[in-house]
């Protein structure tokens, strides 16, 4: 059985239950956590799930779906699990360097922080954001675009689409969705145009912090580009993808579809929610996705 890893970005709604699922496993989730507050962010260890998720705290929503994806892909690796692949969705990649070991788990922290802040100063005083549009395909969706502020960045499916950029463009363009007939047209809560081609400035800012601050490591197997398809095997490959994760647009459905063309028929979404789950249901082919509350169904027994 090909098992290959997948990684979430931001934890849109959590299943409630996460940390508990973990501790059926192991402790490491705390151990995480407090060591994530003794490297980058004190706060973090007034995470709490159910009355403290940070869901409005952009950054620290982050450094916690990190934080979750790492200590899952421990466990799963403890307990025997190891994956042939890996692939991270957007700012899922850090934690699928770490899990490949190409990156160390406080690295990771730190780059997410660095990338975090260069992109707010790419953007200035600007409000912007990201919309998610259900429903309408990739040029019924460009026709609707009201200027050139924004940009289809991430394709999920034939009829699934997020849009970055401008916050008042992208509200008259999801009203507009709306009005076409889209399933949904909905913002996201965040405040960066993630992926929009206005944040190359921060994408050669981090550029330099990586060659010049951090050692990457070969990954231990192979990972898989959101943006391209590409198989990153070697350190340039890894560098490249970081740079361009931040200004490129990804195709999630095409990283998919590579993983299956290569003989993998199960993925563990390595991280909170199902995020990744809901949006591979609606792929086709003989596959299984297991999120957190699914991977007793894979052979994975408390000791």
């Amino acid at each position: 059985m090909e098992t290959a890893f997948i990684f979430p970005a931001f934890v849109p709604e959590y299943l409630g239950n996460e940390p508990e699922l973990l501790s059926n496993y192991t402790d490491i989730f705390p151990k995480r956590l407090l060591e994530a507050a003794e490297i980058i962010d004190s706060g973090l260890v007034d995470f709490d799930i159910e009355t403290n998720n940070f869901a409005s705290d952009e950054l620290r929503s982050q450094l916690i779906s990190y934080i979750f994806s790492c200590s899952l892909s421990d466990i799963l690796i403890q307990q025997g699990q190891p994956p042939k692949l890996g692939a991270g969705y957007s700012m899922g990649l850090y934690a699928a360097l770490y899990s490949s070991g190409s990156i160390a788990f406080e690295s990771g922290l730190h780059i997410i922080s660095q990338a975090y802040h260069q992109m707010k100063t790419a953007i200035g005083d600007g409000a912007y954001g990201m919309g998610s549009i259900i429903g309408l395909t990739h040029q019924e969706i460009k026709d609707l675009l009201p200027d050139h502020s924004l940009e289809i960045v991430n394709h999920n499916g034939r009829v699934s689409y997020l849009i970055s950029g401008k916050k008042e463009s992208l509200h008259h363009l999801l009203k507009d969705a709306q009005a076409e007939g889209a399933l949904s047209a909905t913002p996201l809560y965040v405040s960066l145009p993630y992926h929009h081609h206005m944040l190359k400035t921060a994408a050669e800012s981090l550029e330099r912090v990586l060659n010049e601050q951090y050692s990457i490591q070969t990954p231990n197997y192979p990972l898989v580009s959101c943006i391209d398809g590409r198989i990153l095997e070697h350190k340039t490959d890894i560098i490249k993808e970081m740079v361009r994760n931040i200004d490129h647009p990804i195709n999630w459905q095409h990283c998919f579809q590579q993983m299956l063309d290569m003989g993998h028929t199960h993925f563990i979404e390595c991280g909170a929610g199902k995020t990744l789950y809901n949006i591979c249901r609606f792929y086709p082919g003989n596959f299984k996705v297991y999120p957190l509350n699914r991977l007793h169904k894979l052979l994975l027994t408390k000791d």
